[in-house]
């Protein structure tokens, strides 16, 4: 009969599961189904929070990010068990959706090392989506880097690209980039100018704005230049990159293997 047959075909396919070799093609399907939908429902993300104004570091997108990244979690897992025709097999799509949930939201947590919010786009006002404090330096008030300073900040620019947009500019010259930026830690141009070395009470104040110490992080000029008008203005600037995206397909392919576990799918 027709039952029977469709309890012998879900046997098979759940033994399947325990063959490493007859596994492999399945957990291939699950792996990309799941990565190309995490992906690109991290680009549509980062697309529509640049339409509502939410960046990488500010405080709505931290709140916004677990609840955005778990929902495209959830349908990177639906698309998983659809490849391996798991929907139709045992209709427990919906039933592992928090569980994919949590799991596609752990797995790029892990992959983004906890800034859950790269998943937005970069504010140029802020420390990008591509910024990695051990690719940093101090900054020493709002004066320039030093030559030592941007050799370094050159090398990183070169091998991780500018902390706002990741770009790796072939041949091009790194920008020490001030973050926060010297209009937003001194209040204005001339007042940055007159602090060369920051004061015990400017570090006191800018800690009650909630603004950290200035670093220097590597910089492409393209994102100095969009940086220096935004700033000028006192406008929000968002650049969009490919950050968040990738760690949305390395998130997406472990969650995919994970719905072929037993108990996972």
């Amino acid at each position: 009969s027709k039952a029977t047959v469709s309890v012998l075909n879900w046997g098979a396919m759940r033994g399947a599961q325990h063959d490493p070799c007859a596994a492999a093609p399945r957990l291939g399907t699950a792996a990309a189904a799941s990565a190309v939908t995490f992906a690109g429902c991290a680009w549509a993300l980062q697309r529509c929070g640049m339409w509502l104004g939410v960046g990488c570091g500010s405080v709505a997108g931290a709140l916004a990010a677990p609840v955005s990244i778990g929902a495209t979690a959830a349908a990177a897992g639906h698309a998983a068990r659809r490849a391996t025709g798991e929907t139709a097999a045992e209709k427990r799509t919906y039933e592992m959706a928090p569980q994919d949930a949590v799991v596609g939201a752990a797995a790029f947590a892990a992959a983004a090392r906890g800034r859950m919010g790269r998943v937005w786009a970069s504010d140029l006002s802020r420390m990008g989506a591509n910024a990695h404090r051990r690719y940093s330096l101090p900054a020493r008030g709002s004066g320039y880097a030093t030559a030592a300073q941007r050799r370094l900040l050159q090398e990183w620019l070169d091998r991780q690209g500018c902390h706002h947009c990741g770009t790796i500019p072939r041949g091009g010259r790194v920008v020490a980039d001030h973050i926060p930026p010297n209009k937003v830690a001194y209040g204005s141009s001339a007042a940055a100018a007159a602090n060369r070395r920051p004061s015990i009470q400017r570090r006191l104040l800018n800690a009650l704005r909630g603004l950290s110490a200035q670093r220097f992080f590597p910089q492409c000029q393209q994102c100095s230049s969009l940086q220096s008008a935004a700033v000028r203005a006192g406008a929000v600037r968002l650049v969009a990159h490919s950050v968040g995206v990738h760690h949305a397909a390395v998130a997406g392919a472990a969650l995919g293997v994970a719905t072929c576990a037993p108990g996972g799918g």
